[in-house]
């Protein structure tokens, strides 16, 4: 029952994004002007690092589901890896993190190998 309520709430999160961020989101544009361009459009009060993030975090989600159910993301989520020298993404993207810095860029790296 947890890990349909928590597949639930992702899918509730990606909506809710996807009408916030609109065509960024689908088209995997995070580029500034189309994240502003769609959050003025859609009259939605966010900072850029907060979609930007949210975005980040939904291309993460997007690649994870095709591999895993909701209990395997989140221990994705939590798994060290020697390739991040020996840390989670979780502890990685705790804090203030760049969502175009390298370390988010290899953690997204890790999730997109999955697709593949």
């Amino acid at each position: 029952a947890m890990i349909a309520e928590v597949t639930e709430v992702i899918e509730e999160i990606k909506q809710r994004i996807e009408r916030i961020l609109g065509s960024c989101y689908i088209n995997h544009n995070s580029d500034l002007p189309c994240i502003k361009e769609n959050m003025l459009k859609n009259n939605h009060q966010m900072s850029y690092r907060e979609a930007s993030r949210l975005l980040f975090v939904l291309y993460l989600l997007d690649y994870l589901r095709g591999s895993y159910d909701s209990k395997g993301i989140y221990d994705w989520f939590n798994r060290r890896r020697s390739q991040l020298d020996g840390l989670s993404p979780a502890e990685l993207l705790d804090g203030n993190w760049n969502p175009n810095g390298p370390i988010a860029q290899e953690i997204l790296e890790l999730a997109s190998s999955l697709a593949q």
